[in-house]
């Protein structure tokens, strides 16, 4: 065997050498990768399914710009701003099976469950009752600093949007889509509200709990004059 024959052999056993290196550290990672995923049981369908990973950043394109991510001034378009942030009172059951609804419309089916709501009642034709949610609390930044939601806020919130307390005056230009005569709207304690209505409406629950603009904002610390 020549030298150079030998040269070129020893150059192919050294590749072969480090790829079955390669391979064999590839194969060690990949059990650990594995250990590393976290997995959890859906329980609208009992499937497991990956754990959801929380963080991140979320790019969102849009052909036109809102005014602002303020739902009361920019209407249903802040949406795509802050859907994932804050929150209604409730939403639609995403869960329903799609034989009996299959979501390709703009209108969701009316069942819903609850969001920052724990649950709701209709004590008579013009009342509903709202219980809120314990344990749901505010980003942990000023002014809120992490404290726990209360009816207070979600009042503040429906004031603000019909201009029925807490100092407006001038309901938002898209109170309309909620489309309720209200009497008055009340926390009569840190977790129930009350929607009064001054005459039935087929539509008030829905449009109190999941309303187009119906988003439940921190009010600011300084007042009633705004977010």
């Amino acid at each position: 065997m020549t030298n150079m024959v030998r040269k070129r052999v020893a150059i192919l056993i050294g590749l072969a050498l480090i790829a079955t290196g390669l391979w064999a550290a590839g194969a060690e990672e990949e059990p650990a990768a594995a250990a590393d995923k976290r997995y959890v049981t859906d329980p609208t369908t009992g499937k497991v399914v990956a754990a959801p990973q929380y963080g991140g950043t979320i790019t969102i394109g849009r052909g036109d710009e809102p005014d602002g991510p303020d739902a009361v001034v920019s209407g249903p378009w802040a949406t795509a701003y802050i859907s994932g942030v804050v929150e209604k009172l409730a939403i639609a059951d995403w869960a329903t099976p799609r034989d009996k609804f299959d979501f390709q419309f703009l209108n969701v089916p009316t069942n819903t469950i609850g969001a920052l709501a724990e649950s709701w009642s209709q004590p008579d034709p013009l009342t509903y009752v709202v219980k809120v949610r314990q344990g749901v609390r505010w980003h942990d930044k000023p002014p809120m600093n992490g404290r726990e939601l209360t009816a207070q806020d979600i009042e503040f919130n429906y004031h603000r949007i019909t201009a029925t307390g807490s100092g407006f005056t001038e309901p938002s230009e898209f109170a309309a889509s909620l489309n309720l005569p209200f009497e008055s709207i009340t926390a009569t304690d840190d977790s129930t509200i009350v929607f009064a209505l001054k005459e039935l409406n087929r539509g008030a629950i829905g449009a109190i709990l999941d309303g187009a603009i119906a988003w439940i904002y921190p009010p600011r610390s300084s007042g009633s004059t705004g977010m």
